[in-house]
């Protein structure tokens, strides 16, 4: 079974299948440790559902007001199936992929890694599993994601069965807002991700993506944990 079909049998995915991660297509090819990487949350940049998400009880269905049958209807009709999903922004064909948020990690990794198409060796996916609103400050249009404890509580539970299909060896997080968010649902249900490396960095987007120098921290992560690896016989060589 592909991860595909295993990742539209988790229960999150069955009401939102558009939200799966996107497994490249050289994931798990042996060549690269397996890098998981999440980004933050989906901009409602058409602007056509916020009377939708912004009502939570709706969208994650927390009172039986919206089946995923009328989900599934909303989706079609708003055509969010082009913008919400994690191909468009990282695949090598993708529609959506312009902007800071994901050209400066893949710069990045590209340094690391010199491939043509290093997001191909990854998996893509936005933690939190609701869109952030447009908000107008001045002339300027931002988009906000203010998490509450549905959203902290959907998007762990969905994360966690996300990581026993994929089993990654490296984790990456580029959100302050997911890194919390994960970190305290962590401590609250007890999980181990004891056979995991996980690293957060700010969101690329974020003038701190720089002053943090998170393009440097990113890099000796991955050169620290092997991310290249190459295959000799029945032994794996790490290349530093």
């Amino acid at each position: 079974m592909d991860y595909k079909t295993q990742l539209l049998e988790i229960e999150a995915f069955k009401r939102f299948p558009s939200l799966i991660p996107h497994v490249s297509e050289n994931y798990n090819n042996g060549k690269y440790r397996k890098l998981f990487l999440v980004w933050e949350s989906y901009y409602d940049t058409q602007d056509k559902g916020k009377e939708y998400y912004e009502n939570r009880e709706k969208w994650y269905n927390l009172n039986g007001s919206c089946s995923n049958d009328e989900m599934h209807e909303l989706w079609k009709k708003n055509d969010w199936r082009k913008y919400w999903n994690f191909e468009c922004k990282i695949d090598k064909n993708g529609c959506n992929k312009n902007g800071a948020t994901f050209l400066n990690p893949e710069r990045e990794l590209k340094k690391f890694s010199d491939e043509k198409d290093s997001y191909s060796f990854c998996t893509g996916y936005n933690y939190f599993l609701r869109p952030a609103s447009p908000k107008q400050t001045g002339k300027q249009q931002r988009f906000i994601f203010t998490p509450k404890k549905e959203d902290h509580e959907y998007a762990f539970n969905a994360f966690c069965k996300i990581i026993e299909v994929i089993k990654p060896e490296l984790i990456v997080f580029f959100s302050s807002k997911a890194r919390d968010s994960f970190k305290k649902q962590k401590k609250k249900n007890n999980s181990k991700f004891s056979d995991i490396r996980i690293k957060y960095f700010q969101h690329p987007s974020s003038p701190w993506w720089h002053r943090k120098e998170c393009p440097q921290g990113l890099a000796i992560f991955l050169q620290n944990n092997n991310w290249i690896i190459e295959q000799q016989g029945d032994e794996q060589v790490s290349i530093n």
